[in-house]
């Protein structure tokens, strides 16, 4: 089976979005270019991405932003414009995580910490046999040092962001919180994306994507933490990537919509 006969026959497509796509091909066009070039760049340098280091937990989460970047331009062309916001929140989430791993260096151990510790609670849910202080977190303890401040928060919250807790300062272990601490205005751009997937309104859940300023919305935010993240992890490629990353705002400022 070729290509063009798998995607008719085997995915689902949204023709009428397809459709509204002829209005804003060009600036969908050039956030693809720019996507490519970020992966070309990324690829390029052969980068650890192992989760043993600081630099290695940076670069993974460069390299997931980068490949929820890709899916979220294919899901465009595929006309599933509500995905695509789902996959721009969650590299908004990981360009948050990551931006905040390279201004504290204590963070990437704790996010490491945690995710084992969540892996432990899975592990005792999905395995009843598991013996008490038995699980890979209960192993992982007696090799590497956790400080009691650190393991009380561990034990009082299930926040998913409780490894920044350091980070974050007093209050609750959010999101948000994470966010504000990174910048201020990235939470209202997070929000706007949920509007569609949280059936905030009738308006939206009918058709969101009927006008121009919220196709193009969502492109540009696409590209913005993408370079978000590049010129917080990787400020050498993000000043080769920026040309490309002005270049699909030329296509927007000169779009033919407006």
């Amino acid at each position: 089976m070729n290509l063009t006969d798998f995607i008719k026959d085997k995915l689902f497509l949204n023709s009428m979005n397809i459709e509204r796509l002829d209005d804003y091909l060009p600036e969908t066009d050039s956030l693809r270019e720019y996507v490519h070039r970020a992966d070309i760049l990324f690829s390029s340098q052969n980068f650890d991405t192992s989760l043993a280091t600081r630099t290695g937990v940076i670069n993974a989460f460069l390299s997931a932003i980068i490949d929820y970047a890709k899916a979220a331009c294919d899901n465009i062309y595929l006309g599933h414009f509500s995905s695509a916001n789902t996959l721009c929140r969650i590299i908004i989430e990981n360009a948050v995580c990551l931006h905040a791993m390279t201004q504290n260096e204590l963070l990437w151990e704790l996010w490491l910490i945690h995710s084992i510790e969540k892996a432990g609670r899975l592990e005792c849910k999905l395995r009843k046999d598991t013996p008490k202080n038995e699980t890979i977190f209960d192993t992982f303890k007696t090799t590497y040092q956790i400080s009691a401040e650190y393991q009380q928060v561990l034990q009082k919250s299930s926040s998913n962001y409780r490894w920044a807790y350091q980070y974050i300062g007093q209050g609750r272990y959010t999101f948000k919180a994470l966010a504000d601490k990174v910048d201020s205005r990235i939470y209202k751009d997070y929000s706007l994306l949920s509007d569609f997937s949280h059936g905030a309104s009738a308006t939206q859940m009918f058709d969101r994507f009927i006008f121009a300023d919220s196709q193009h919305y969502q492109l540009t935010a696409i590209a913005k933490y993408v370079q978000m993240a590049f010129d917080a992890s990787q400020p050498d490629l993000a000043d080769i990537l920026r040309e490309d990353y002005w270049a699909f705002y030329d296509s927007i400022i000169n779009s033919d919509v407006f």
